[in-house]
């Protein structure tokens, strides 16, 4: 009578799925459960069928997963998506959103140009902030003066 090997039956991997799991940027323990083995297991059965560790072989198809996402991403913003225009910009082209400050100081600019003639412009050039506010509000004072009825 002929004695079989103990231990568990042995799982076939589907090495296929593994790498598209990799490519979806899964962890070694997502996988493993995934293909019902354990970490240790895929480790060793890698090394059988691949001839090199497990973290080196899903490296490479990590990397063929993000270079599909980046396409994706193109392509979304390509077709016009606000949101992943904003966010490849900041990305690849060093892109920010503003600061308080930044907006605070772009809408006293814009103030400025509404409320100030272009005469003065050069003059105002050489005004501090607070020069200019007090001007701001010299003229905005003035200007609802105007809009008010002659109730006297």
């Amino acid at each position: 009578m002929k004695k079989g090997k103990a231990g568990r039956p042995r799982i076939e991997i589907d090495w296929a799925l593994v790498e598209r799991l990799c490519g979806i940027q899964c962890t070694h323990e997502e996988i493993a459960s995934a293909v019902n083995i354990s970490v240790d297991t895929l480790e060793r059965r890698c090394k059988e069928a691949h001839g090199i560790d497990f973290a080196g072989w899903s490296k490479e198809k990590r990397g063929n997963g993000r270079i599909i996402l980046r396409r994706l991403q193109f392509q979304a913003a390509q077709k016009g998506s606000i949101p992943m225009l904003i966010w490849l910009g900041k990305q690849y082209l060093g892109q920010r959103d503003k600061s308080n400050e930044e907006i605070e100081a772009d809408r006293e600019a814009r103030l400025h140009t509404l409320f100030i003639s272009s005469k003065d412009r050069e003059e105002v050039s050489k005004m501090t902030t607070e020069e200019l506010k007090r001007v701001y509000q010299q003229r905005l004072e003035a200007s609802q003066a105007k809009q008010k009825p002659q109730d006297e």
